[in-house]
């Protein structure tokens, strides 16, 4: 005898499990799915209190990157940080409070160009380690990355 399960459950299941990510995958969660690729930061020095972050990310859909987490363990905040001239010419960095991500065009975070500072790491990055950066999307939620830990 074959049994159905009542539509109400079979919601409930289809709705939890469309919003559970695969690590270092794609989120299918809100408006499109954003895929990470290549997520590595550079090997830091001893007692350095800052390191980086960069990686590529391609959305199905127009988004927006809104922030950027990692553990206590591994820094105590991560922020989003730009290149561009100063009124002087000079290279300067700023913080960017969100980062557009046009639909289906790769958007680069590497060196000499947008990145992600790890600020007041708790050690220094050590070639070969991993770590998980939880990305947060206007649209599409969170979603949790590996970046692995590289000489460069």
């Amino acid at each position: 005898m074959t049994r159905t399960l009542p539509r109400a459950v079979l919601l409930a299941v289809l709705l939890l499990a469309g919003g559970c990510a695969p690590r270092g995958g794609s989120t299918g969660a809100g408006n499109g799915a954003v895929q990470a690729t290549d997520a590595w930061s550079r090997t830091s020095a001893a007692g350095a209190q800052v390191g980086v972050l960069y990686l590529t990310l391609t959305s199905d859909h127009a988004d927006r990157l809104i922030g950027v987490t990692v553990p206590d363990t591994v820094a105590a905040s991560a922020e989003m940080h730009g290149i561009y001239h100063d009124a002087a010419g000079q290279l300067a960095m700023r913080a960017l409070d969100h980062v557009d991500l046009p639909a289906r065009a790769p958007v680069a975070f590497y060196p000499g160009s947008m990145h992600i500072m790890l600020m007041g790491l708790a050690r220094p990055l050590v070639a070969g380690e991993s770590f998980d950066a939880t990305l947060r999307f206007r649209d599409a939620g969170q979603q949790v990355v590996r970046v692995v830990v590289r000489d460069e």
